[in-house]
């Protein structure tokens, strides 16, 4: 468990400083250009979830079905 709070906390220290950014030369009134921003958020903030996320629990899963099958042999 130590392994995986390590895991995420190293995740989040890499993409926290990557965190999309508007340029100051563009205009932050612009539906459109809101709208991409916005976009660019969702999507960095649901890749860098799924990064932090899948492999702790891809290992939980593992770990419990290894489990399940030595308490099944017994």
């Amino acid at each position: 468990m130590l392994l995986a709070l390590a895991w995420i906390a190293g995740v989040a220290y890499v993409c926290v400083p990557m965190w999309p950014s508007m340029p100051l030369d563009m205009s932050a009134n612009d539906p459109t250009t809101r709208e991409v921003f916005a976009r660019a958020v969702r999507m960095h903030a649901a890749r860098c979830a799924a990064l932090a996320l899948v492999p702790p629990l891809a290992v939980l899963a593992i770990g419990w079905l290894m489990s399940r099958l030595v308490s099944a042999r017994s």
